[in-house]
């Protein structure tokens, strides 16, 4: 099969209801670089590497990501592998994406099927359809999607994404040529979906005639640049998806409100009580969020917004200490705490809450687990899961695990919430506030 080895993506067109794809050809290429900037990543510092999972974390991670096209993601993935010599000028990259609609018929199959797998004139069949941008329903042709649901050559299923299904892959190495194909179904905890195609293929002639071994590591090491070319798909169209129904404009205002709040306090000044009580802090701060794979600056200014860096800070409800840790939160992070200590203010019992240095270390540990779970539960977006993190250090994951499923939600930015609940809304955007102000 031969495929102009120039990329091109589709662009979106709202027709109603019905989404459709319109191709165009890549106006930069996909070999060219869109920023030869170092990412800076929203909750992950890192030294610098050449391996491709590194270079792809720097992508996912940028804070500018919400502003790229999917286009330009997979552009400054291909420079940086470029750049890294994780490819070379041999290897010639293809890579299309189609937003898909239902049909309600497909014709009949010719050629033999097996079970569990198909022919290769029936996939060819299928493909032919797929490229017209079309997917047959459900409900057209069951058949055709039980023969396609057997199909398990996919790369695309060591992903394991929740919610993404592969309805019809094919991948493989032929010579000096990577490629993969498949139809993907994404639906969001908020029932919203989508259905693509992608299809990635790098070719290198020189790998034709080239020895067993060197073939095989070009292979290994092309797959995995394949995979994480459908991570970037991926995590696209599950930042867009929550988009459909609503924007940001309510949460970003809130922010913004808390901005001339802060600022009429002063916090801008260096001279500002709370900042200079953080000076002692910020060597500790930046070493603990190194550990647990923070920005330390998000660490920062969640521990100003919880205690005004007061290391005795205790509040009627339980939470206590610099970090303002409740009892359980603390001992599920390595604190040691007397049982008398609950609920009592420091300098009583035991209790390594009121150790500034051990809470921060705590507070690091609990941002990193809620991150993850977040990741594990909710989306595999990097920027809702921090932010959802975020949310979860001020309620507990399982109240905003309740929420946003309550509200058919993924995202704490789009919750709608009563008065009652006004601490809660707030709470992330006072911490970016704070940062916003201060870094």
């Amino acid at each position: 099969m031969v495929i102009n080895r120039r990329g091109f993506l589709g662009r979106l067109l709202a027709a109603g209801s019905l989404l459709v794809a319109e191709p165009i050809i890549s106006h930069l290429g996909l070999e060219s670089l869109v920023s030869e900037a170092d990412a800076r990543p929203p909750h992950t510092q890192r030294r610098k590497s050449r391996g491709i999972d590194v270079i792809y974390r720097s992508i996912v991670d940028d804070e500018r990501i919400n502003t790229f096209s999917l286009e330009q993601q997979i552009e400054l993935f291909i420079s940086r592998l470029r750049k890294n010599e994780q490819l070379n000028k041999a290897d010639q990259t293809s890579i299309y994406v189609y937003d898909l609609e239902c049909v309600e018929y497909i014709g009949k199959l010719d050629g033999r099927t097996y079970r569990n797998k198909t022919s290769a004139h029936d996939l060819n069949i299928f493909m032919n359809q797929l490229y017209k941008r079309n997917i047959v329903s459900k409900a057209a042709s069951q058949r055709m999607l039980e023969i396609m649901a057997g199909y398990r050559t996919s790369i695309f299923y060591a992903i394991k994404h929740k919610g993404v299904k592969i309805v019809a892959g094919k991948t493989g190495h032929v010579g000096g040529l990577t490629g993969e194909s498949a139809i993907l179904y994404y639906k969001n905890h908020a029932g919203q979906y989508r259905q693509f195609v992608l299809t990635a293929m790098i070719e290198n002639n020189n790998m034709k005639n080239a020895s067993g071994e060197t073939k095989r590591a070009w292979a290994n090491k092309t797959n995995m640049i394949v995979r994480r070319i459908s991570d970037l798909v991926v995590f696209f169209y599950q930042r867009d998806l929550p988009d459909i129904f609503r924007d940001r404009s309510s949460f970003n205002q809130r922010v913004k409100d808390y901005e001339q709040h802060y600022l009429e306090q002063g916090i801008k000044n260096e001279d500002n009580i709370t900042r200079k009580r953080g000076r002692e802090y910020v060597d500790t701060i930046k070493t603990a969020a190194e550990k647990f794979d923070l920005d330390w600056r998000d660490l920062y200014s969640l521990i100003f917004i919880e205690s005004d860096f007061r290391e005795h800070a205790f509040s009627s409800t339980g939470p206590l200490g610099i970090a303002q840790l409740s009892y359980d939160t603390g001992i599920l992070n390595g604190l040691k705490i007397d049982s008398r200590a609950k609920g009592n203010p420091c300098g009583r019992y035991r209790d390594e809450r009121c150790n500034p240095t051990k809470a921060i270390y705590a507070a690091a540990r609990q941002l990193n687990r809620l991150y993850h779970q977040a990741l594990d539960n909710l989306t595999v977006n990097p920027a809702i899961a921090w932010i959802n993190a975020l949310a979860s250090y001020n309620s507990g994951f399982a109240a905003t695990e309740k929420l946003l499923q309550d509200q058919k939600e993924i995202d704490y930015r789009f919750l709608e919430l009563t008065p009652e609940q006004k601490e809660y809304n707030d709470y992330v955007p006072r911490i970016l506030a704070v940062r916003n102000i201060i870094f």
